[in-house]
């Protein structure tokens, strides 16, 4: 039955083993919702700057180029430009060919003077408008801005802008920049975000890598301690602290509950050891009693034999009345021996007893240990909730700042070039604040994982008391057979007190039967009638003293037992 309780057992802790193969581990765990959110929030950002990057360009470029045409209009204007003078304005349309600007002077009909230039190095005489003089006069008034002009095979943006003189559209003013340059800078601009994007990346993920492996070392030390106490090792050599003040009181915990383990188990041996050797001493008396029972019944036999030889021979009659005599006497020193040793047995079930008591005294003391134990994990689990409390408070605050960075942007973009450093503080503050509230994130799942392993704990703490409660049990068991065993005894003396009386009894009959032969058969039938009585009860106490012998046997299977369940749990 142990063997295969062993089995059992040995099969239960394979398919738990197998199962926890198959679950996520905790350092898995902690660099998933670490670096997931981490990874999707940089590459958010990095979307959304490239996006924010070309569109600023791309309005850069548009404004710049406004306002060089704008300028080219003016000057235009102010120097009363015609067909047959623009050439004279050459040096102003080439001044910004150095920042990447092309500018032209485009007349209807005519071909335009400009500072873009061939192959060859000839100025490029013709830049389509795409638009009639006539036709798009509003148009070409207001100005428009075209992001795809193409002169001499080569793509540009384009701001055109009237030239008026008077109240005549003499012209349009031409600004533009190659595409590919602009282009080129985004595709620059872009790169730098991206290696930024992936040098941050590398950074935490290094960060969240240490501060993992530091958390999962701690919890591996504590269910190192944890799992010897499962295979039964009480003294686990693990002095280990941790930084965190939790992990620091769990295993400090552990510890404690290890050492009073100890104390518990140490005090139960003993008691065990004591137990068997009272159980040992109690059979060896029964057997000894059984013995000298048989002894009495062979002797009662031989009483008949001598009462029945009697009724045949009563010459002889002489000679049975001295074997009776010695049968007597005989008798009468054995039942003052079993008496003697009945109450020797007595006084030792007592004492059994008085251990018994004491065993149940320390497994009292045992439940009390563990219900410590567990109401010590509770109070850490009260403490884990004031740190969701505080990381409640973290993301309250964290929303405020995110907040404050939205209108302090929004400020920004409404004070224009004079707001971009307020900006950009902005832009950092609501970055700091995803990266709190992502902590506060991790502190708060950090603190649900160690409740739930302080869960696992107490739900230990419980079966240990439960296994306490069971032992417990068998000791209140074990104690009832001892009372059994008690009243067996007991009835046992009375029967032995009797056949003493008897004894006594047939000696005075003895001396009657000197007195008279004719009374001899009346007497020496009674006497066989008598011995038959002695006889019975004789078996009876044999019968009791077997009873006592089983029961022993009983309690020394149990006390081994416990004795073997004990030895489970090793230094």
């Amino acid at each position: 039955m142990i063997k295969g309780g062993k089995i059992y057992m040995s099969e239960k802790k394979k398919g738990i083993i197998k199962e926890q193969n198959h679950k996520l581990k905790m350092f898995s765990f902690l660099i998933l919702i670490s670096l997931i959110p981490l990874l999707i929030a940089i590459l958010i950002t990095s979307l959304m700057s490239v996006y924010m990057t070309k569109n600023y360009l791309e309005k850069n470029v548009e404004n710049t180029l406004y306002i060089a045409a704008s300028n080219l209009a003016n000057h235009c204007r102010e120097n009363e430009i015609t067909v047959m003078n623009a050439s004279n304005f050459n040096d102003y349309i080439d001044s910004l060919k150095e920042q990447g600007i092309e500018m032209a002077i485009i007349f209807e009909d005519v071909p335009c003077v400009t500072s873009v230039k061939n192959e060859n190095d000839y100025r490029i005489r013709e830049i389509p408008i795409g638009k009639d003089f006539e036709a798009d006069r509003e148009i070409l008034l207001q100005g428009f801005y075209d992001q795809s002009v193409l002169i001499d095979h080569q793509v540009y943006y384009g701001y055109f802008m009237p030239i008026i003189t008077g109240e005549e559209l003499v012209g349009m003013a031409f600004a533009g920049e190659l595409q590919n340059d602009i282009t080129e800078a985004s595709r620059n601009m872009i790169y730098k975000y991206l290696l930024t994007a992936l040098m941050l990346g590398i950074l935490f993920a290094t960060l969240i890598l240490i501060f993992s492996r530091y958390l999962t070392s701690a919890l591996k030390r504590a269910g190192k301690n944890v799992d010897a106490l499962s295979r039964g090792i009480l003294r686990q050599e693990n002095e280990a602290k941790s930084g965190i003040r939790e992990m620091n009181e769990l295993l400090t915990s552990t510890q404690n509950m290890q050492e009073k383990l100890v104390t518990i188990i140490s005090s139960v041996k003993e008691l065990s050891i004591s137990l068997v050797n009272d159980i040992a001493n109690v059979t060896e008396l029964s057997e000894n009693s059984n013995h000298k029972a048989d002894k009495i019944s062979v002797s009662m036999n031989d009483l008949s034999d001598s009462t029945l030889l009697l009724d045949k021979n009563i010459q002889k009659i002489e000679e049975q009345i001295i074997e009776i005599e010695e049968g007597v006497a005989e008798i009468s020193d054995r039942v003052i021996r079993l008496q003697s040793n009945s109450r020797s047995m007595i006084q030792t079930n007592r004492k059994a007893t008085d251990s018994m008591n004491e065993i149940y005294e320390g497994s009292e003391q045992s439940v009390k240990a563990v219900g410590d134990i567990a109401e010590q994990i509770r109070q850490t689990n009260l403490s884990i909730g004031e740190i969701d409390k505080a990381v409640e408070l973290i993301l309250s605050i964290t929303e405020q700042t995110k907040l404050l960075s939205i209108n302090a942007s929004i400020e920004a973009a409404r004070a224009g070039e004079a707001g971009r450093g307020f900006g950009v503080v902005a832009e950092e503050i609501g970055n700091l604040s995803e990266q709190s509230a992502q902590g506060a994130e991790m502190i708060k799942n950090l603190a649900k994982t160690i409740t739930e392993k302080s869960l696992e704990s107490v739900r230990l703490a419980d079966q240990v008391s439960g296994l306490i409660v069971k032992e417990q049990q068998t000791v209140m068991d074990t104690q009832q057979k001892y009372a059994e065993h008690s009243m067996d005894l007991d009835r046992s003396v009375s029967e032995i007190e009797g056949i003493a009386e008897k004894t006594i009894l047939l000696s005075d009959r003895k001396e009657k039967i000197v007195t008279g032969i004719r009374t001899l058969t009346e007497i020496s039938k009674k006497n066989a009638g008598q011995n038959a009585n002695v006889n019975q009860n004789i078996s009876d106490i044999i019968l009791e003293i077997q009873n006592v012998n089983r029961r022993c046997e009983e309690m020394n299977v149990i006390a081994y037992e416990l004795q073997k369940s004990i030895t489970f749990f090793h230094e």
